[in-house]
């Protein structure tokens, strides 16, 4: 099995979890919701992707 999109975005929120926790929380908070709007865009492709 490969990596699927959505694979890649939970890998890459997880590795900034733990990189910007350390650092700055309000910068996070915005990290935090793009990533939360990628993965959400990740699903409607692969949702799409399999209904088409």
């Amino acid at each position: 099995m490969g990596i699927t999109p959505l694979d890649s975005v939970l890998i890459f929120y997880l590795l900034l979890y733990h990189f910007t926790v350390q650092y700055d929380t309000v910068k996070f908070r915005q990290i935090a919701l793009i990533c939360r709007l990628l993965t959400s865009y990740c699903l409607t492709l692969n949702f799409l992707s399999v209904v088409i």
